[in-house]
């Protein structure tokens, strides 16, 4: 049984054991994924070169994610790797292709159903304005009902992005595992582990929220100290400092979800193995099982590098165990 709780405490031991290895590549793939969206600003108002970087910056970051994960996955199964390895998936760009084309196909599918959702909150919005309008109500009750409909609608935008998210990160570590995967086994496997699986990431991703609003808040409340205070250099200074705060915040909290999502989807994928051991959409039969979660005192088998798990041949090392 996955739970958030030990899931988390996996990922704080990784972080624990292995600092300088996480941050340091979890530091380059946020350099490089800023560095590559800054860039957009020197095409000044030319649209046409702004789509265009924006899809390449797509085929760049997937395979850096991969690789990010890649590194988690490496720590996990306490195997060795380097910052390098953030760029392995370059070099195996299909297994890259795959799990752009999984996640735009689960990206189109929330757009069907975020878009109608979207669009009947806004006509909600539009129909209380004008009746407020007809009927002379005042102004601060419109504003009230705006504030509202807008607020509702996007936590019903964030929940059903957390729940898609369930899929897209399933397509990662599936991919991690079985690199020949086909792509339509990919995209069934993602739904097969997504959807079994997506309550219990959604609340695993809840956990985080006070790590999140503990980031979030004092930024905000400096904010709005600053806008009413007025500009100054103390005023300035202090916003600068709470933004340098609140940006390293959301950085170890992002390095924390990551560590903690590869035992979360690990155990996942283990769990589902042994529940349904005829299906075959992770790990090609003719290829040992990575070690995941083993039952104690169980011999592992483990696969050569690249074909889909973490170890070598003969060697005992598991990853920590969940219970």
């Amino acid at each position: 049984m996955i739970k958030a709780k030990e899931a988390r405490a996996v990922g704080r031991q990784m972080i624990g054991e292995n600092k300088g290895l996480l941050v340091g590549s979890y530091l380059a793939y946020f350099g490089i994924s800023v560095g590559l969206s800054l860039i957009s600003m020197f095409f000044g108002n030319s649209q046409a070169l702004t789509f265009i970087w924006s899809i390449a910056i797509l085929f760049i970051t997937y395979p850096l994610m991969l690789g990010l994960l890649h590194i988690n996955n490496m720590v996990y199964y306490k195997r060795q790797c380097r910052v390098g390895n953030l760029f392995d998936f370059f070099s195996n760009y299909r297994v890259s292709l795959k799990v752009i084309g999984v996640n735009l196909i689960l990206t189109v599918i929330m757009m069907a159903v975020m878009i109608p959702i979207m669009i009947i909150m806004l006509g909600s919005i539009f129909a209380s304005v004008s009746i407020g309008l007809l009927g002379g109500v005042q102004s601060n009750i419109n504003l009230s009902s705006m504030l509202g409909s807008f607020l509702l609608c996007m936590l019903l935008v964030m929940v059903l992005a957390m729940l898609i998210s369930s899929f897209m990160m399933a397509s990662y570590f599936i991919a991690l595992r079985n690199r020949s995967i086909t792509f339509g086994k990919l995209l069934g496997s993602s739904f097969k582990i997504g959807g079994k699986y997506v309550w219990r990431y959604f609340t695993f991703q809840l956990s985080f929220i006070g790590w999140m609003l503990l980031c979030i808040v004092p930024f905000l409340v400096v904010t709005v100290f600053v806008a009413i205070a007025g500009p100054g250099l103390g005023s300035i200074a202090l916003l600068m400092l709470m933004l340098i705060v609140f940006i390293a915040g959301i950085f170890a909290v992002s390095l924390y979800i990551n560590a903690a999502s590869v035992a979360f989807f690990n155990t996942a994928i283990d769990e589902y193995e042994q529940l349904h051991p005829d299906y075959s959409g992770f790990v090609p039969p003719h290829i040992p099982q990575a070690p995941g979660f083993p039952q104690e005192g169980g011999e592992q088998n483990y696969g050569q590098p690249g074909d889909g798990s973490y170890g070598q041949e003969g060697q005992d090392e598991q990853g920590p165990e969940i219970h």
